[in-house]
């Protein structure tokens, strides 16, 4: 006979909660009661980001979405730099340092490594980077990649057809 919890709904699977998946459910618990959340959605016409992949790819360099949109958001933070920002009781502080963590389904999991000093690199240098740490991510060799210091997040959750979402921030 199935499992079944107090309600009478059927366990599929129990995982232990702890070690790294405790640790990322503390910093999403964190993250909803002590900062601020905020999302905003607007449609916009890809064909020069498609093209711009595209002829990367003729040149046989492998750049991705998010590659690319972690290039703009280092620029775009360059013109609006309260957005590469966090706080805490006292301050608010404003980093001129770019790091960019990025959502990473590994496993059954969600992680986040940092590509750091975004601001200075190429398209290519963050192409090569960001697949050398997602590969790494989700072979579970989170030893050999930075987990903290983001000072941005993005998630990409284009691949799911999703148009919008309200992400947790990572703290």
């Amino acid at each position: 006979m199935a499992a079944t919890d107090e309600f009478g709904r059927i366990i599929a699977k129990k995982y232990p909660y702890r070690g790294m998946r405790k640790a990322i459910g503390n910093h999403m618990l964190k993250s909803l009661t002590e900062t601020p959340q905020g999302t905003v959605m607007s449609r916009i016409d890809m064909s020069e980001i498609i093209r711009l992949r595209e002829e990367y790819k003729k040149n046989g360099i492998s750049v991705s979405y998010t590659d690319i949109f972690i290039k703009v958001l280092a620029s775009v933070i360059k013109e609006v730099p309260i957005l590469n920002s966090t706080r805490d009781e006292k301050s608010i502080y404003v980093f001129e340092t770019v790091n960019v963590g990025i959502a990473v389904m590994a496993g059954d999991m969600l992680i986040v490594p940092v590509i750091t000093d975004v601001q200075n690199k190429t398209l290519e240098e963050i192409a090569k980077e960001s697949a050398d740490i997602i590969s790494k991510t989700r072979a579970g060799q989170f030893d050999q990649i930075l987990l903290d210091g983001a000072t941005i997040t993005l998630n990409n959750l284009g691949i799911f057809n999703i148009e919008g979402c309200t992400p947790i921030v990572n703290v």
